[in-house]
């Protein structure tokens, strides 16, 4: 019985240990391929347009299509928020959604209440804005710098 419950404590240390490794903080994760903080405005700490940001930015990876794509807006508000995503054609949907939540963590360390950003790794892409704009464009590219 000793022996059995060791093997099931080791067990549930080693899950707990491998779970806890893919736990990644924004400072940890790789450098953007490429980043640019927008010009738009600043939003306060704790206001209704940084709750409208974390809340499009966590639903964006959620939306993300067959093909790579997502967009969404908050146009209800007065402190609207816009976001796009574009993830490659041969990235798989799961590395996809945490390509892009990798990008949504590093653009609120580099672009802390700056109201638009974009940024990307080879894999996906990333803009956010206060401009509904974005939504309308009509070239949405990743960019490779190779």
């Amino acid at each position: 019985m000793t022996m059995a419950i060791q093997r099931v404590l080791l067990f549930l240390f080693l899950h707990i240990h491998v779970h806890a490794l893919n736990i990644v903080s924004a400072s940890q994760l790789p450098d953007l391929r490429y980043s640019s903080c927008g010009a738009n405005g600043n939003y306060t700490e704790n206001s209704a347009y940084q709750n409208n940001l974390n809340s499009l930015l966590s639903s964006l990876s959620s939306k993300i299509d067959n093909h790579g794509f997502s967009y969404a807006s908050d146009s209800q508000s007065t402190d609207k928020v816009s976001g796009i995503v574009l993830c490659r054609g041969d990235v798989e949907l799961e590395q996809c959604c945490i390509c892009v939540n990798n990008i949504a963590q590093k653009l609120l360390q580099l672009c802390p209440t700056q109201k638009r950003a974009i940024g990307g790794y080879d894999e996906c892409s990333l803009q956010y804005s206060n401009d509904s704009s974005i939504l309308e464009t009509t070239s949405f590219s990743l960019q490779n710098y190779f």
